[in-house]
């Protein structure tokens, strides 16, 4: 699964994601993203994603939405 099918099928749209820093981020920085205070949705999880229109972005995923893109058959991966 690409970026783009990840966010079709959770119905997000790239533009309302926060942009991501250009550089390589690094367990600090997911940490920093997540701070001390739950993001909207109760977000437990964040990565990078590349848009195809956006450019890097933030990709904060709650219990839920981490629920609905893992297979059960294995973990998702996504295409770089």
């Amino acid at each position: 699964m690409n970026a783009t099918d990840l966010l079709r099928s959770l119905v997000l749209d790239p533009a309302d994601l926060k942009p991501a820093p250009h550089r390589q981020a690094t367990a600090q920085d997911a940490a920093e993203r997540l701070g001390p205070e739950p993001l909207p949705c109760g977000t437990r999880s964040t990565r990078i994603i590349d848009t195809t229109d956006h450019d890097r972005r933030w990709l904060d995923r709650c219990r839920d939405y981490m629920l609905a893109t893992v297979s059960p058959h294995g973990p998702l991966i996504l295409d770089e």
